[in-house]
């Protein structure tokens, strides 16, 4: 579950080609947006690699892995509904 800055039922548009930095860092817990997104697997920056892929909610929602550092840049791939 993740928070988005304005509030529990605001929503963050995130398009198909889109950047995104994903951290495990819990300042950010709720202070996402659509240009971060904080996750709670906290082994995660352990086990992903560039090009590799995160499926969120259910796969509605993947990313590719851009690069690793102490976060994740990632670029949407693709938004199903």
């Amino acid at each position: 579950m993740w928070l988005v800055a304005q509030g529990v039922n605001a929503e963050a548009e995130i398009k198909a080609g889109d950047p995104i930095t994903v951290t495990i860092d819990d300042q950010h817990q709720e202070a996402c947006s659509k240009d971060m997104l904080w996750l709670d697997y906290k082994n995660l920056i352990h086990v992903i690699e560039p090009g590799k892929r995160i499926l969120i909610d259910d796969g509605n929602l993947s990313l590719i892995v851009r690069e690793k550092g102490r976060c994740l840049f990632a670029s949407c791939s693709g938004v199903s509904r």
